[in-house]
C-alpha cells in the first residue's frame, strides 16, 4: 500500500542519516520519488528527484524518473516511442549554452 511504502522509504532514509551508508540515500530518493510518481503525486516526486540528483548528479535512475515524470505534467505518454525528438528531450527555450539546460537521458 502506498502509505507504508512511503512511510519504510522515509524511515530508511531517517536511518541513514544516521549511519555511515549516507552516501546511498540517494537511492532512497529516487525510490520514493518512483513512488510517488506512480501515485500522481508529482510534486512530493520532483521535489525527491531533485534532492536525489543534488546528492548525486549522476544517478541515472533519478534523471531517468525525472524525465518521465516531466513528460507525464506535461501530458506525453513517457513511453511512447513518439517521444524521442529533440524538441521533448529538453525545455523549450533552452539551449545547451543556457545553465538550466539539462542534457537528455538515453537508455
Amino acid at each position: 500500500d502506498y502509505a507504508t511504502c512511503v512511510d519504510l522509504l522515509k524511515d530508511g532514509m531517517e536511518g541513514m542519516m544516521s549511519s555511515s551508508n549516507a552516501e546511498h540515500q540517494d537511492l532512497l530518493h529516487t525510490k520514493i520519488a518512483d513512488v510517488y510518481t506512480q501515485n500522481e503525486n508529482y510534486m512530493d516526486a520532483m521535489t525527491s528527484y531533485h534532492t536525489a540528483i543534488s546528492m548525486n548528479p549522476s544517478n541515472t535512475g533519478a534523471l531517468r524518473g525525472l524525465d518521465r515524470l516531466e513528460k507525464l505534467m506535461r501530458g506525453i505518454d513517457p513511453n511512447s516511442s513518439d517521444n524521442d525528438g529533440i524538441d521533448d528531450m529538453h525545455h523549450e527555450g533552452e539551449s545547451p549554452e543556457s545553465p538550466d539546460f539539462r542534457a537528455p537521458v538515453r537508455d
